[in-house]
């Protein structure tokens, strides 16, 4: 088994002929999880005589966005990434990943980080049937806080994006696009229980003994003292103390109404 790597060089041409390629950096918010978001990006050279062979190109998240998954969406080309493995025989035993590894030259850092390198190429003999001129090159899988923008960049290093027809040379028409992330609660998620504010600390549905720890141990403390129990902080205002107590003394041995407005009312977080 050997290692191939690829390099992709675009010919620099006296007199070329421009090629117009759109790549799209499309952002579909995940509605089931809204700190996570599916980014596609897309190449779109219809309007060409002649098909994209290959390309590299940087994608970038700008914000508090980090990518962790990267999904290869062929759709007509064979992934040819940095590297592949193939057997003493030819045949291709691994195509590997279109996400470029970090450590070739002028690469992203890749899944984990804020942007990844995609690198592909089409691998097809005469013949047989052509690489669709409107493909996807990756789906992304971020997760992040706050407006995150997509930024996509021809990567010069890794060869950008090289045509069927070498004589052909590509200026790219770049499209990005935004969303905003929704942030992660950082306030306790006890918070968010229904019951909470009634002195439901432990979120069971009831008032009992269960619930009476919390208070004991958190009474007279404040935040962020690491004694402090913010489940037994019944009106969320940073400290346990004296006004907390009826909610729990009322209810005890109940079933409190779900009434609770979720959140950190006062912005002690």
């Amino acid at each position: 088994m050997k290692k191939l790597i690829c390099a992709l060089v675009v010919l620099a041409m006296a007199a070329p002929v421009w090629a117009d390629v759109n790549i799209t950096a499309g952002i579909v918010v995940d509605v089931c999880d809204t700190n996570n978001a599916t980014v596609t990006v897309t190449f779109d050279a219809s309007g060409e005589s002649n098909n994209v062979r290959a390309y590299a190109v940087d994608i970038t998240l700008e914000g508090d966005a980090t990518i962790i998954s990267a999904s290869c969406a062929a759709n007509g080309y064979y992934v040819y990434p940095g590297s592949i493995d193939i057997s003493s025989s030819g045949e291709v035993d691994d195509w590997g990943s279109c996400v470029c590894d970090d450590s070739f030259d002028g690469t992203q850092g890749g899944v984990g980080t804020s942007g990844v390198t995609v690198e592909m190429g089409s691998l097809y003999e005469d013949g047989e049937p052509a690489p669709a001129d409107v493909n996807t090159m990756v789906v992304l899988e971020i997760t992040g806080c706050g407006d995150v923008n997509v930024v996509v960049e021809l990567n010069a290093i890794r060869g950008g994006v090289v045509m069927e027809n070498p004589d052909e040379a590509v200026t790219v028409i770049r499209t990005g696009d935004s969303c905003t992330l929704v942030c992660a609660p950082t306030y306790p998620p006890c918070w968010d229980y229904l019951t909470q504010c009634h002195g439901d600390a432990d979120g069971d549905g009831d008032v009992d003994t269960d619930d009476w720890p919390y208070f004991r141990d958190g009474f007279a403390k404040v935040y962020p003292d690491a004694a402090y129990q913010p489940c037994a902080d019944y009106d969320r205002d940073g400290d346990i103390d004296t006004d907390d107590w009826p909610e729990f003394r009322d209810n005890f041995a109940k079933t409190p109404a779900s009434d609770c407005t979720p959140g950190d009312p006062h912005g002690i977080y």
